[in-house]
C-alpha cells in the first residue's frame, strides 16, 4: 500500500514528453535549501546539491525533547538521477536512486548517558519541481539501523522520506 502511495505521487512531467530539449530543472538549479524528514535521510535543515546525474544531500538537526534530554540527528545522501524531464515550464521531476547514512542520538545532561544510534541504506526517490524552485522530494529507503544501548540492537527500516526545498542556481 505504500509503495501503491509512492508511486501515485509520480508526476505527469515524468512520463509526458515536452517535445522540446530544454536541461531539466533540477540541472539548472542545481542547488536547494530546505527540510527533509527520514528514517536514513535525518530530520532538519537541508542542503543538497547536483553535479550532473550525480546528487549529494546532507541533514541535520536538533529535535524537541522533554526533560533533560538533548536529540540531535545528522544524515548523508549519495543520489543518481535515472531520468529527469520538464514537462512544461511549470512542472518538471525526475526519478533517482541513493544510498544514505545516518547518525544521530540523545544525551541526557543530569545523568551524562549517551545513546548513539546509526544506520545505512539504499532507496528510490521522486522529485516534483514546481515553478523551477519549489521541491518536493519523496523516497522509499531500505536499510539497517544499528543502536548499540538498546536489548535490540539490529532494526530493519522501510520507511517513507519526504522533503520540501527552495531550489536555486
Amino acid at each position: 500500500m505504500l509503495v501503491a502511495g509512492l508511486l501515485a505521487f509520480v508526476p505527469i512531467g515524468l512520463m509526458a514528453d515536452s517535445g522540446d530539449s530544454n536541461t531539466p530543472v533540477y540541472l539548472i538549479n542545481n542547488k536547494s535549501l530546505g527540510f527533509q524528514a527520514g528514517a536514513l535521510s535525518g530530520i532538519g535543515l537541508s542542503y543538497q546539491q547536483w553535479m550532473g546525474a550525480n546528487g549529494f544531500q546532507v541533514t541535520a538537526g536538533i529535535l524537541p525533547s522533554y526533560g533533560s534530554d538533548i536529540r540531535y540527528n545528522v544524515g548523508a545522501e549519495y543520489q543518481r538521477s535515472i531520468f529527469g524531464n520538464n514537462a512544461n515550464e511549470w512542472l518538471s521531476g525526475q526519478l533517482y536512486i541513493y544510498g544514505a547514512g545516518f547518525h544521530g542520538g540523545s544525551i541526557d545532561l543530569d545523568s551524562g548517558r549517551f545513546d548513539p544510534a546509526f544506520g545505512i541504506g539504499v532507496g528510490i526517490g521522486i522529485e516534483t519541481i514546481l515553478f523551477s524552485h519549489f521541491s518536493i522530494p519523496v523516497g522509499l529507503v531500505n536499510g539497517i539501523g544499528y543502536t548499540p544501548n538498546e536489548l535490540t540492537k539490529f532494526d530493519f527500516i522501510l520507511l517513507p522520506q519526504i522533503g520540501f526545498r527552495y531550489r536555486y542556481k
